[in-house]
C-alpha cells in the first residue's frame, strides 16, 4: 500500500472516531437529564486522545452548548465537564482553562444574577465547577491560569452563590463517579478500604507524580474544610467525606513507603508530604468538633515543587502548615474556638 494510501486510511479511520465520540457527547448533552454511564465511556474516550488540537475541538463544542439557551442542555454540559476534568489530564485542563470558555462561564454567572431560577441555578453550577477546579488545580498555575484567575476575580468581585444548590452543584461529579465505576477522580466503591482505594490510584505513577496526587487531594480538602459555615457542614459535605477517606487512604500508603524507604532525600519529601496530610486531616477534625477555622490561619499556598525535583530535595525547604492548639477567636470577640494553622519551620 502507496504512503498516500495508508495516509488516507488513517485520516478516515480517525474522521470515524470523532464522529462517533460527538455523536455520544451530542446524546450526552441532549439528554433528558445527565447520563453517568454514558458521561464516563467518554471521559475514557476523551482521557486517551493524545492530540491537543483534538481536545480543543471537543471542548469548542462544549462550550457552544453553554451558550444554547437551554437550561437542560447547559447543565447536561456542565456535568459532562466536570466528569471530563475529574481525571487529571493536562492537555484537556489546558483546553478548558481558555480565555473563550472562562468568558462563556462569567456570562451565565452574571446571568445568573438577574434571571429567574433555571439562570440561578446554571450560574451556580458554573461558579461550583470554577471554585472545586480552582481548589484542585491551584498548584499547576501554567496548565489552568485562566481558571485561577477567572475564580480570583470573582471572589474579588464578592459573587456569591444564588441559593443553597451550592453543595449539590459540587459534589454531583463525586456521585456521578460513583455510580458510573469511573475510578479517574477522588471517589471509589464503599467496599474497599481507603488504603485499597488509594494505592490503586496511585498505582502505575511516578514518585513524583504520586506526590502530586496527593498534595492536590490534600489542598482541596483543606480549599474546602476553610469555606464550611458550620460544623455541621463540615461533618456531613459528602465531597468532604469522600476526600478524608481519599486523604487517610494517602497518609496509609506514605506511611508504608516510609517504612521502606532508605534513600534520606525521598525519605524527607515523604515525611514533610506526611506532615501535610496529617495537618489537613486534623484541620478537618477540629472544624468538626469544634467549628470552621478562622480564614485568617489559612497557610500560604505551596507546590509539591517547591521542595522536590525528580526525586532531589531543593535547598529551600516547604512551608508545612503545622497544627497548632486550639485558642479563643479573639479578633471577633465571641470567644468561638477555632484551629489555628501556621507555617511550620
Amino acid at each position: 500500500m502507496s504512503f498516500k494510501a495508508i495516509t488516507a486510511s488513517y485520516y478516515a479511520s480517525k474522521g470515524k472516531a470523532d464522529s462517533e465520540l460527538f455523536n455520544l457527547i451530542e446524546a450526552a448533552v441532549n439528554g433528558d437529564g445527565p447520563d453517568e454511564a454514558l458521561n464516563a465511556q467518554i471521559a475514557t474516550k476523551v482521557h486517551g486522545i493524545k492530540e491537543p488540537k483534538q481536545l480543543a475541538d471537543i471542548v469548542r463544542r462544549l462550550r457552544k452548548k453553554l451558550k444554547i439557551p437551554d437550561h437542560n442542555i447547559v447543565m447536561n454540559t456542565f456535568v459532562l465537564l466536570e466528569t471530563l476534568m475529574d481525571e487529571f489530564h493536562p492537555d484537556l485542563i489546558m483546553a478548558v482553562s481558555i480565555p473563550k470558555m472562562m468568558k462563556q462561564f462569567m456570562r451565565l454567572i452574571k446571568a445568573g444574577k438577574q434571571g429567574g431560577r433555571s439562570k440561578q441555578e446554571e450560574a451556580d453550577k458554573a461558579l461550583a465547577l470554577l471554585e472545586m477546579w480552582s481548589a484542585k488545580y491551584r498548584e499547576r498555575p501554567a496548565m489552568a491560569k485562566n481558571i485561577l484567575d477567572t475564580f480570583a476575580l470573582l471572589q474579588r468581585k464578592g459573587v456569591a452563590y444564588n441559593d443553597s444548590s451550592r453543595e449539590a452543584n459540587v459534589t454531583s461529579a463525586a456521585s456521578a463517579t460513583r455510580s458510573s465505576g469511573h475510578t479517574g477522580g477522588a471517589t471509589g466503591g464503599g467496599s474497599r478500604s481507603a488504603l485499597s482505594q488509594a494505592t490503586t490510584q496511585l498505582q502505575g505513577l511516578s514518585p513524583q507524580e504520586q506526590d502530586s496526587v496527593i498534595s492536590n487531594a490534600t489542598a482541596m480538602l483543606e480549599e474546602l474544610v476553610y469555606n464550611v459555615s458550620s460544623k455541621e457542614e463540615a461533618a456531613s459535605n459528602d465531597l468532604i467525606t469522600e476526600l478524608v477517606q481519599q486523604v487517610k487512604g494517602f497518609q496509609n500508603v506514605i506511611a508504608a513507603k516510609l517504612s521502606q524507604e532508605e534513600d534520606a532525600s525521598r525519605m524527607d519529601i515523604l515525611i514533610k508530604l506526611n506532615e501535610r496530610v496529617l495537618n489537613a486531616l486534623s484541620l478537618h477534625k477540629r472544624a468538626v468538633e469544634v467549628g470552621p477555622p478562622s480564614a485568617d490561619t489559612k497557610p500560604t499556598t505551596f507546590t509539591m515543587e517547591d521542595f522536590a525535583r525528580d526525586g532531589q530535595t531543593r535547598s529551600r525547604s516547604p512551608d508545612i502548615p503545622t497544627a497548632q492548639p486550639l485558642t479563643p477567636n479573639s479578633a471577633n470577640g465571641s470567644g468561638r474556638m477555632v484551629g489555628h494553622v501556621v507555617g511550620g519551620s
